[in-house]
């Protein structure tokens, strides 16, 4: 076996410190680095060896015996050991803080190529394309990493053949999902995408595994999967041979779900179905990103193949959602599961599927056009529960579902407002009353964290509807309280609004001395009627009865019964002698209640002239003004209670 790398340290003397430092330029490309002697079982070694060449290089430049230079290349092995065996972030912290413009243009190059491969191994671009470039053909590792550059990104199969077998229009999938005959069933989905200017080619391909010897087997071991994945896509099967082959030397590798997954992958380009779903079935009891990649890819094998039912491909799809998060296979899996639900027939199941990506994957590059679908959606969920043809218990559990993932989303107010319209409507005072409170909390959480800007009036409106729930569920005391922490210094109509609402409260709570000490800049004929009614519970005559008479020319013949007896009783007590006459003129004509002409009578006849003393005359008023008193206390009775 060979030794380890070179790790360029040599030390020197003091007089060696005043040699001139080697030239500085641009980056070079490194000369054939052989790491492959960094095995598993030498790692205490090589680390101690490489950990203590640097603390010596420090300790050197420190004392003036060496050049800066020194203590980079020391970082640098480390660094590039820790890479073979791909601990990225170890590596990451000792090449950080390199800097390439204070070391010779060949030592920059090695750490311009390392940072290029940390980053290709951690899934990212370089952040300078140099190492990939034509400029450095000369670098022997360039072929592997090109390769390793596209192989290691590892995309999820192209969608769209899959989508394409799942209509969105559930009238349009009905025949889809017709049972087919084995030898007509559809063609293999997961083919390879169409040649780009970019991509590896077979030959690319070959000299990127012909170089894998240079590197020891934890590198191979990260490496391998993706390798055989593009082998398989390009149709290289000699190569996809020979790397299948080195899976059983790497004990992580052997018999995993990314063998497993990749054999199925060959077994379906070669039409092998079978076979394939025999080893995505293996794959999928894994728990890493291959075993999810298998179940997605079972479901579109059953897809293609029609031998899965439209009901057991949404459970599988359900079943994987909840065994993969945080990537762009995630979101894969809950933007296939929508579709499918929604060739079900199911929006509302496909809306929380489209909700859970744009709540925890926002800034993915398909979340603004699945938050737009998803407005569609919701748009037709709550128009359909507002026109009745939601049951309202389906209506009132699929809002609360949908709110976990859309409460905070711009137009989501509107609809739960709506919805809380539909309650009030359908007499649920109170779940309306607390999803008003519900979104009045939400807009004002968003305005004050400058996340929307919500005016003031808005929120007061929700505040007013709430309470309006209230005093319609009976809950008076609540909305009393509610209605004491309204905002203050409202606009004008929210200030009337409330005062009316007020009034109403304290009327239904029979708190008389507060509802008459509100005030309505224009006030209604609903709370003129309150203040009447509480006036003239008060015994305060003249006041109610002048307000009842403003209610009487204000409605002419629509003034009700009630409220006239309420007048006359008013007038009388007043001592209104005029207005008690004009009432007995006026109300005989427009009811039939048996009691108002003797009413009236008692009340506006003037005495007989009779003899004073005369018994008779006497025994007649008083008989008179006895069924007088009676009829009044009892409709004044009534009209109290």
């Amino acid at each position: 076996m060979a030794g380890p790398p070179d790790d360029g340290f040599r030390p020197l003397s003091v007089a060696g410190a005043d040699a001139p430092a080697q030239a500085t330029g641009d980056p070079l490309p490194p000369g054939a680095r052989d790491l492959s002697a960094y095995q598993r079982a030498s790692f205490i070694d090589d680390r101690h060896r490489l950990a203590t060449r640097l603390v010596e290089a420090s300790e050197a430049v420190a004392a003036g015996r060496a050049p800066l230079s020194l203590l980079s290349e020391a970082r640098l092995n480390l660094a590039e050991f820790y890479t073979a065996h791909v601990m990225l972030a170890e590596a990451r912290s000792l090449l950080r803080p390199l800097d390439l413009a204070a070391m010779p243009p060949v030592l920059a190059g090695r750490v311009l190529a390392q940072r290029a491969a940390v980053s290709l191994l951690a899934g990212d671009r370089p952040v300078r394309p140099e190492p990939l470039g034509p400029e450095w053909k000369a670098w022997p590792d360039q072929p592997l990493w090109k390769v390793l550059s596209h192989a290691l990104a590892r995309a999820v199969p192209d969608e769209a053949p899959v989508m394409a077998l799942i209509p969105e229009d559930p009238t349009a999938a009905s025949d889809l999902w017709e049972e087919a005959e084995p030898e007509k069933a559809a063609p293999a989905v997961a083919q390879p995408a169409p040649p780009v200017e970019g991509r590896p080619t077979p030959a690319d391909l070959a000299a990127a595994v012909a170089r894998l010897s240079a590197f020891p087997a934890p590198f191979v071991e990260a490496v391998l999967p993706g390798l055989l994945e593009l082998a398989i896509d390009l149709r290289s099967w000699g190569v996809a041979r020979d790397l299948a082959r080195r899976f059983d030397d790497h004990a992580a590798l052997r018999d995993g779900e990314s063998y497993y997954y990749l054999l199925g992958r060959a077994a379906e380009a070669g039409d092998a179905r079978l076979v394939a779903f025999d080893n995505y079935v293996r794959a999928s009891e894994g728990m890493g990103r291959d075993a999810q990649r298998a179940r997605l890819a079972l479901v579109s094998l059953g897809l293609a193949s029609r031998s899965l039912r439209p009901e057991e491909a949404r459970d599988l799809m359900a079943e994987a959602k909840g065994m993969w998060r945080g990537d762009e296979l995630a979101v894969t899996t809950l933007r296939r599961l929508a579709r499918i639900e929604l060739s079900l027939g199911n929006p509302l199941e496909a809306l929380l599927a489209y909700g859970e990506v744009i709540v925890n994957y926002p800034g993915h590059s398909d979340a603004p056009l699945i938050r737009q679908k998803a407005n569609v959606l919701l748009d037709q969920f709550y128009d359909a529960g507002a026109r009745g043809e939601l049951p309202l218990s389906e209506f009132l559990t699929g809002h609360r579902r949908l709110a976990i993932h859309y409460r905070f989303e711009d137009d989501f107010a509107r609809h739960a407002e709506s919805f809380a319209d539909t309650l009030l409507a359908a007499g649920a005072t109170s779940v309306a009353s607390a999803e008003y409170d519900a979104v009045h909390d939400y807009l004002s959480v968003s305005r004050d964290l400058g996340l929307q800007d919500i005016p003031e009036a808005r929120t007061d409106a929700l505040r007013i509807k709430q309470i309006r729930a209230l005093i319609a569920g009976g809950q008076h005391e609540e909305a009393a309280m509610l209605l004491s922490q309204a905002r203050v210094g409202a606009s004008p109509e929210q200030e009337q609004r409330l005062a009316l609402l007020a009034a109403r409260i304290y009327a239904l709570v029979d708190d008389r001395s507060a509802l008459l000490a509100t005030r309505l800049v224009e006030p209604t004929p609903g709370y003129k009627r309150l203040m009447a009614e509480a006036r003239f519970a008060n015994t305060d005559w003249a006041a109610a009865r002048d307000t009842y008479r403003d209610l009487w020319l204000a409605e002419g013949n629509g003034f009700p019964f009630r409220d006239a007896i309420s007048l006359l009783l008013a007038a009388h007590r007043s001592g209104d002698v005029e207005l008690t006459r004009e009432l007995a003129r006026a109300f005989p004509a427009l009811t039939d209640v048996p009691q108002w002409a003797e009413i009236a009578q008692g009340l506006t006849e003037p005495a007989a002239a009779v003899d004073p003393l005369a018994s008779d005359g006497v025994r007649s008023r008083m008989e008179r003004a006895g069924r007088t008193l009676d009829n009044l206390a009892t409709i004044e009775e009534g009209i109290l209670r």
